[in-house]
């Protein structure tokens, strides 16, 4: 199975790039694995949330515009258990041609016309906030977890 993995910015924070070396490791195992950062100027992070959020829509429109099944990471999005997120992946790989691509905003999440075009499909992976660095980590964990589930491992405990 193919899974696209968009995020708006490099990561900076060191735990977080080692803990995504790590999970980028184990899900090579797993699954193809296309992760893109998307460069965004720097003199952006000085405008107010909103206007940052504009200037990043089509940078991401373009990196998703290939895509198929797209999904946002959005804490307003369908929150899943890890089950249901493992089955959502199975579907992918069975029904909509084995592809499957999420979207990691910037600090501010998703502009306009990334919502009025993706909009319909966003997942939470919690009713509480994270900084868009750390949810990288987060979902890839969740990602992980996910196709363990699937294989039947040992990683996920009921």
């Amino acid at each position: 199975m193919r899974v696209n993995l968009v995020v708006v910015a490099p990561t900076t924070e060191g735990y977080i790039k080692e803990g995504e070396a790590d999970y980028l490791s184990r899900l090579k195992r797993l699954c193809t694995l296309q992760r893109e950062e998307l460069n965004v100027k720097r003199e952006w992070g000085r405008l107010a949330g909103l206007e940052q959020r504009e200037r990043e829509a089509p940078l991401l429109l373009s990196a998703l515009e290939t895509k198929r099944n797209v999904w946002l990471l959005d804490e307003g999005g369908v929150a899943m258990s890890s089950i249901e997120f493992s089955r959502m992946l199975s579907h992918a790989g069975i029904h909509e041609g084995g592809e499957i691509t999420f979207a990691i905003g910037g600090a501010y999440g998703f502009g306009s016309a990334v919502l009025s075009r993706y909009g319909a499909r966003k997942l939470s992976l919690s009713r509480m906030t994270f900084t868009h660095q750390m949810v990288r980590l987060l979902f890839l964990e969740q990602l992980y977890r996910g196709f363990m589930i699937q294989r039947g491992g040992h990683y996920h405990h009921e």
